[in-house]
């Protein structure tokens, strides 16, 4: 990298939910938890059914199914009402209360992104985070992620960069620095 990228970021509530619910998304047993729970309840219902039927011969496939799709459709659907939509309200809830109460999430951050790694200034704390420590990076359709663990650690918005280019060209850097590997352009869906 020729010269530093600086970027001043003041984030949002907004985009602190937007990174969780990404972050969240990326695990299969988040995603597809509705699902998951579905099926469970739904052979759970069916195997009910079969042992508490006296003669199997009585028992019609379509009854058994209906007698099993319907508690895994209410329960499945509560799950997924519950981390669709009750789960990104309560998150910005706390999050609208931290922003107010805690000056530290008001502030105004400048980024520096140099060849030794990015550094965070603000006029309540400072960060280093040296380019050995990442262990991912991840873009989204709006932001560029940065992981030291299996959580999100450094967070730059795409709207922060200036132009495209500047964007690609870190990303690229990025890519190279942190290897390949361990750098991902991820679904949001």
């Amino acid at each position: 990298m020729n010269q530093p990228v600086s970027l001043s970021i003041k984030y949002t509530v907004e985009d602190i939910i937007r990174v969780a619910l990404f972050t969240r998304n990326q695990n299969f047993v988040y995603r597809y938890d509705a699902i998951l729970v579905g099926l469970v309840i739904f052979l759970a219902s069916a195997a009910v059914v079969l042992f508490m039927a006296s003669d199997l011969r009585e028992i019609r496939i379509p009854s058994l199914i209906v007698v099993g799709a319907i508690p895994a459709i209410l329960v499945g659907g509560s799950v997924y009402l519950l981390h669709g939509f009750f789960h990104p309200w309560r998150i910005r809830q706390r999050l609208e209360k931290y922003f107010d109460l805690y000056p530290i999430f008001a502030d105004t951050l400048e980024i520096e992104i140099s060849d030794e790694g990015i550094r965070s200034t603000g006029k309540l704390s400072s960060s280093f985070v040296s380019w050995p420590a990442f262990v991912k990076i991840v873009e989204s359709k709006t932001d560029l992620i940065f992981y030291t663990t299996s959580a999100p650690n450094i967070l730059l918005p795409k709207s922060a960069f200036a132009t495209d280019q500047e964007f690609l060209s870190i990303w690229d850097f990025a890519a190279e620095i942190v290897g390949l590997k361990s750098c991902q352009t991820a679904s949001e869906s």
